[in-house]
């Protein structure tokens, strides 16, 4: 699995460096009559010392935010981030704030 996040952050974000696993949950969503989808999902903090620069054939968009900024509710930064973020991100900054840089 390392590997394989390694490969993708290189991929998606042209980040290298070490991989730090966090956690690994499980999650069920639905999406009306199109289907649904089950995945485990790794969380992995990486050690990067080079700066993100994302392929945009895989990604949108990228920006960086203060860890506070992302509080569901605050009216700031957390508007449009990826509702996978701030379901995994309570967790993180909760359970797990050893993680964090």
């Amino acid at each position: 699995m390392e590997a394989a996040i390694s490969r993708r952050l290189l991929q998606e974000l042209g980040m290298t460096g070490d991989l730090h696993h966090v956690y690994t949950f499980q999650y069920h969503s639905r999406f009306g009559d199109a289907g649904s989808e089950r995945e485990v999902c790794w969380v992995g903090r990486p050690s990067a010392e080079d700066p993100a620069c994302p392929q945009p054939h895989e990604v949108s968009g990228l920006r960086w935010i203060a860890p506070r900024s992302t509080r569901r509710g605050d009216g700031g930064a957390a508007a449009g981030l990826h509702p996978w973020f701030l379901m995994e991100w309570p967790e993180v900054r909760e359970r797990y704030p050893r993680s964090l840089p």
